[in-house]
């Protein structure tokens, strides 16, 4: 792990992203269970009748299947340390399997169905988000604790 001090200029100069970098989630039992009540939601609504079925332009099932897992690979990825290697194969493995589950669960309901098309909607919103995180977005715990809210630091420890 680079050092600060080794950061870019730019990096270094700038004080949010310098403890963005050098930090860990303060909050990370309260990130993962947010994270868990979010996937118990999602459960529940993927399995809940439908009222009234959504319809017109603004509603596309695909986009809200491709929405839903981004922001759960996002979500998960940097309170799990699945940012890279084997930890992020485990993850896309583990939503992957949500996503089966989601699908197998609806097929046994009268008023939903289990779509292929939803599942491979998942995995393409599962890529997406594994995307975004090489982009920078595994940090989004960081910022919020540290940018926004204003937390201490907690730093990472260096290695021996």
């Amino acid at each position: 792990m680079k050092r600060v001090s080794e950061q870019p200029a730019d990096l270094a100069s700038d004080p949010l992203a310098e403890r963005v970098l050098r930090s860990r989630p303060v909050l990370r039992s309260l990130w993962l269970l947010a994270g868990v009540l979010m996937l118990g939601t999602i459960l529940a609504i993927c399995l809940m009748p439908l009222s009234v079925p959504p319809s017109g332009p603004v509603y596309n099932d695909k986009v809200m299947h491709v929405l839903t897992f981004v922001i759960l690979t996002v979500w998960f990825a940097p309170l799990t340390g699945a940012t890279a290697g084997k930890r992020r194969v485990v993850l896309v493995l583990a939503l992957t399997t949500y996503g089966i589950l989601i699908e197998f669960l609806q097929s046994f309901t009268e008023y939903r169905s289990a779509e292929f098309a939803d599942l491979v909607a998942d995995v393409g919103g599962i890529l997406l988000g594994v995307l975004l995180l090489k982009l920078g977005l595994h940090r989004w715990p960081a910022f919020v604790e540290h940018g926004i809210l204003r937390l201490p630091v907690k730093h990472q420890r260096e290695p021996s």
